[in-house]
């Protein structure tokens, strides 16, 4: 959460829970309860969104900027490694198509949990 909250807020845009969320592929309630768990350890601000009473807006604390700056050499070494055979156009497919396979991964894991359960029923 906090590399894609340093990514989206590089510029001074505001970051929402609902666009943070969205570039996380995962959902608001999650993102909301995770930010409240790094805002105790202040990593991370949530400010009361001007523009929209019911929202807040997150932002890196001044901790969570050192920690990502300490964290992005290992970061950009380990996406070097794994990017290193990558062409630009199969990172392109690649990007086109991770939607859908985040899409079916979810739907794969629903069926998953939904048949242990129903093992465990047994």
């Amino acid at each position: 959460m906090l590399l894609s909250l340093g990514h989206l807020a590089r510029d001074g845009e505001k970051v929402s829970v609902n666009t943070l969320a969205a570039h996380l592929h995962v959902s608001g309630t999650y993102v909301t309860a995770e930010s409240k768990k790094l805002e105790k350890l202040r990593l991370l601000r949530r400010d009361p969104n001007p523009d929209d009473g019911r929202s807040v807006i997150l932002g890196l604390d001044d901790e969570g900027r050192i920690l990502l700056s300490e964290v992005l050499p290992f970061v950009r070494a380990i996406n070097d490694i794994l990017f290193a055979d990558v062409t630009r156009k199969s990172f392109a497919v690649l990007h086109d198509e991770l939607p859908n396979l985040v899409e079916s991964a979810d739907e794969a894991l629903l069926i998953a949990a939904a048949e242990e359960r129903r093992r465990q029923r047994r």
